[in-house]
C-alpha cells in the first residue's frame, strides 16, 4: 500500500475537531506515526478527505499509531457530496483478529477450569497496543469525498488520536520465493571493551529483509518501477508480506532500502 491519497497534495483533510498542534490536514499528512490528529473528544468524531478535482480511488484503510479501544466503532464512508445522509459506500474498518491469549480488562489472562490461560481471539495487537492497526479491504470505490466516522464513549484518553490514515489502492505482487526472509532484527548498538565488559544502546526493533519475486512479467515490472518512483527510498509505505494471515504478521510500516534489481531467468515453459 503504496499510493496514499490520503496524503496527497490535492487531498484536503478536515475534521470535527481538533486540539491545538495537532491539526488533521498538517499533521496526518505527516508520515512521522509521531505527528497525529487528535480530536477534543471521543464519542463521535469526523475527518473528511476530500479531492474536488478527481474522484479518489481506494481499495484499502488503514489506521495506525492510534490510542482507539477495542471497543471503539470506527466507520469508513464514501460519496461524491459533502452531504451524509445517505451515503454511496460505507463499511466497518474493524482491529486485526489476532491468534493470543485472552485477557481481560486488567490485562490479566482469562483462565479456563483448569486454571490455564485460555488461546482465542482477540482485536488488540500481538506486541504491543502502540501497534495496534485497523484495516479493511474492499472492491475498488472512487469517491470525491471520504470520511471516518468514530466513536470511541470509552475511551480513558478522553479524546481519540491517529497518527496515520492509508487511502488508496494496492499493488498484488505474485507469490515471493519460498526462501525469503523477513527477520525481526534490532537497530541496538553494542560493543565490547578490551577485557570483555558489554556496552550497549538499546535501541527498537524492526522486520527487514531482502524479498525475490522470481516470476515478473514486462506489465508487472512497469508497476513495481512506477512504486519505486512513488516512494523511492524516502517515503514509508504499508507492506501485508502475507495479505491473508495479518493475525499472524500484522501490516508493516516499512521503507525501502535498495534499489530494485532485475536478473533475468531461464525460461522453463519452453
Amino acid at each position: 500500500l503504496y499510493n496514499n491519497r490520503a496524503i496527497a497534495t490535492t487531498t484536503t483533510i478536515s475534521s470535527s475537531s481538533a486540539a491545538y498542534g495537532y491539526e488533521a490536514d498538517t499533521n496526518l499528512k505527516d508520515t512521522r506515526l509521531a505527528k497525529k490528529w487528535r480530536a477534543t473528544g471521543k464519542d463521535l468524531e469526523v475527518l473528511v478527505f476530500s479531492d474536488t478535482i478527481n474522484a479518489i480511488p481506494a481499495t484499502y484503510c488503514v489506521i495506525q499509531s492510534h490510542n482507539l479501544t477495542s471497543d471503539a466503532t470506527v466507520t469508513l464512508q464514501g460519496n461524491d457530496s459533502n452531504e451524509w445522509a445517505f451515503p454511496a459506500f460505507s463499511i466497518t474498518v474493524p482491529g486485526i483478529r489476532v491468534v493470543s491469549y485472552l485477557q481481560d480488562g486488567s490485562d490479566a489472562y482469562i483462565l479456563d477450569g483448569n486454571n490455564d490461560p485460555i488461546w482465542g481471539y482477540d482485536y488488540s495487537s500481538k506486541r504491543s497496543k502502540d501497534n495496534d492497526v485497523r484495516i479493511v479491504t474492499f472492491a475498488k470505490q472512487g469517491f470525491v469525498y471520504w470520511r471516518l466516522v468514530i466513536a470511541d464513549a470509552g475511551n480513558p484518553d478522553g479524546y481519540v488520536q491517529i497518527g496515520n490514515v492509508y487511502l488508496g489502492e494496492s499493488l498484488t505482487l505474485p507469490a515471493m520465493d519460498p526462501a525469503a526472509q523477513v527477520p525481526y532484527k534490532s537497530s541496538s548498538i553494542a560493543s565490547k571493551n578490551a577485557t570483555g565488559q558489554l556496552y550497549g544502546d538499546k535501541r527498537i526493533r524492526i522486520h527487514g529483509g531482502t524479498v525475490n519475486f522470481p516470476d515478473i512479467d514486462d506489465a508487472l515490472k512497469q508497476e513495481m518501477e512506477y512504486m519505486f518512483d512513488v516512494v523511492d527510498i524516502t517515503t514509508p509505505f504499508i507492506l501485508l508480506v502475507w495479505e491473508n494471515t495479518l493475525e499472524y504478521f500484522p501490516p508493516l510500516y516499512c521503507n525501502l532500502t535498495k534499489d530494485l534489481e532485475y536478473a533475468r531467468v531461464k525460461d522453463v515453459q519452453g
